[in-house]
């Protein structure tokens, strides 16, 4: 994947190289999700992979890819999407809530994870 500078200047893409692929960090959106309705019971492991892949992976493939970038810059925030779903009573649509509630774990764990390679 790569992301191309539109008019502003950013890190190179993170190796420790240069690198003539410049990318534009200042507001990548990734908003993608799936919460179509399903039963407990009807959920198969190739339907989980797949709600998993439309509802989760992005978002952290997203945040690997621009986190050299932020860290050479010294700066950014990724700020990532869940739902309220996993917070209320939701029915019909367990894988669903699943991930959007791995969301906020992930994004925790990626704040903690970027912070403490900082302090190294």
């Amino acid at each position: 994947m790569s992301l191309r500078s539109h008019g502003h200047r950013s890190a190179a893409a993170g190796d420790g190289q240069d690198s003539e692929i410049r990318f534009e960090c200042r507001y990548p959106r990734e908003q993608c999700g799936n919460d179509a309705r399903h039963s407990i019971e009807g959920v198969t492991s190739e339907y989980w992979d797949r709600c998993m892949q439309v509802n989760l992976k992005h978002q952290f493939f997203m945040a690997q890819a621009v986190l050299p970038g932020m860290r050479k810059a010294g700066r950014g925030s990724i700020i990532n999407l869940s739902s309220i779903a996993w917070m209320i009573p939701s029915v019909q649509m367990p894988v669903y809530v699943t991930a959007k509630a791995a969301i906020v774990g992930m994004t925790r764990t990626l704040a903690h994870e970027a912070e403490a390679k900082e302090c190294e």
